[in-house]
């Protein structure tokens, strides 16, 4: 968990950093904006984090803009409710650049909103028996759908970001 806040902190200031190098101000196209960087005059880069109660929510982003999913599972006394890497329905709409799970049953993940149309994020939630536990036959269903749209009335939804 620590190694991907790590990286989405990293992430996020490679976003919304903004060039100022003297080339990329006058327009050269002979040079080009590094990979992250807003262009000049560009809206910055704006992060939406989703949590386990987002479920059945629609965000509204805009292209660029980064969607972190923070899962939280449950350890029980004789088995642990753990989430699936969340994952993207339309690498076109949403891309995923990093996702994991832990033990304890948490999953993460980051995306980035690439173009335009609506994305769904998806998990499924388990039970995993510890040793002798038996486990109900049942699934749950976390699901984000994300609106990626230019426009002034962008990051509504689950933090209000």
């Amino acid at each position: 968990m620590k190694k991907l806040a790590t990286v989405a902190a990293l992430a996020a200031t490679v976003l919304t950093l903004t060039v100022t190098s003297d080339a990329v101000a006058a327009h050269r196209p002979d040079v080009p904006t590094p990979v992250g960087a807003a262009p000049t005059g560009a809206a910055p880069v704006a992060a939406v984090v989703l949590t386990n109660r987002d479920s059945g929510r629609t965000v509204d982003v805009a292209p660029g803009d980064v969607i972190e999913v923070r899962l939280t599972g449950a350890l029980g006394e004789n088995d642990t409710w753990a989430w699936s890497t969340p994952r993207s329905s339309s690498a076109t709409v949403l891309a995923q650049s990093v996702g994991t799970t832990s033990p304890d049953g948490d999953a993460e993940a980051l995306f980035q909103a690439t173009g335009p149309g609506t994305g769904r994020i998806t998990a499924i939630r388990r039970c995993v028996p510890g040793p002798g536990a038996i486990c109900p036959f049942l699934a749950v269903l976390w699901v984000v759908d994300v609106d990626v749209r230019q426009g002034a009335d962008v990051h509504s939804g689950a933090d209000g970001r």
